[in-house]
């Protein structure tokens, strides 16, 4: 069976710019990366076991081609050592288990996250491709182009419609910028709960909301992978936190 990863470059491009940064800035950093499945599949994905540590035993095995460190070697935001240490990676397969769990599929990515965090996109990719070869892939292109054509046709539609303004849009006029500035100003002398008058009044909500946001903010997660580094709580909140009244944050100089 033909392999599903062909080049090491078949991944995201991002992945190569972080995996540039923690070579540079932490390169003894522990992490471990857990593959979660959040759809419903309709074969239990533990049948897939087999072919995925195939899959992996083949990905270890792989290296950059010249060609492509010359490719890599001409993004200006590669430096030159990072592109020596990838002349010379590879995958490690002992960073890197396959289980089962009944019917769920259980992989496991632990070690130097220099080494492990190249996994997540691969393994991916891998069991998508292993997962959807067992379909009907001529009934699959029919409905993915039946899909992509019907989204065309909303975009053309889209295209077609008069200029609308945008909801969002709070204030129009440039002029009212200075009154509506006073007025949150001399709001915040007052109880926090106040709501001042006018076009004024949605600016100060709209800056308690992008400040309750702000504190709420976690860190992004991708839809199959659950990362977890040593010492990091992942979902934690941003350890700078936002003033409602204001929106600024706590610590930065007030600007007039």
């Amino acid at each position: 069976m033909k392999p599903v990863v062909r080049s090491l470059l078949e991944t995201d491009l991002y992945k190569f710019t972080m995996w540039q940064a923690l070579l540079h800035s932490h390169p003894g950093a522990q992490a471990e990366y857990a593959f979660v499945c959040r759809n419903a599949p309709v074969y239990p994905l533990s049948e897939l076991a087999g072919d995925v540590n195939r899959e992996l035993d083949h990905l270890c095995m792989m290296s950059f081609s010249e060609d492509e460190l010359d490719y890599l070697r001409k993004l200006r935001y590669i430096k030159s050592d990072f592109v020596d240490f990838l002349a010379v990676f590879r995958f490690q397969r002992k960073f890197v288990t396959v289980e089962t769990d009944g019917p769920t599929l259980v992989i496991r990515a632990k070690g130097p996250q220099v080494h492990v965090m190249g996994f997540e996109i691969f393994v991916l990719y891998i069991v998508n491709e292993l997962y959807f070869r067992r379909f009907d892939q001529q009934a699959a292109l029919s409905e993915g182009r039946k899909r992509l054509a019907d989204k065309i046709t909303l975009l053309r539609e889209f295209g077609t419609e008069p200029a609308r303004r945008h909801p969002y849009a709070l204030i129009s006029p440039w002029s009212q910028l200075t009154r509506c500035s006073s007025v949150v100003a001399g709001s915040r002398t007052r109880d926090r709960s106040t709501v001042s008058i006018g076009s004024a009044s949605e600016i100060t909500m709209c800056s308690a909301l992008a400040a309750s946001i702000c504190a709420t903010s976690v860190e992004p997660q991708r839809d199959m992978w659950n990362t977890k580094p040593d010492g990091a709580t992942p979902g934690h909140a941003s350890s700078s936190s936002c003033n409602a009244s204001t929106g600024v944050r706590i610590g930065e100089p007030r600007r007039p």
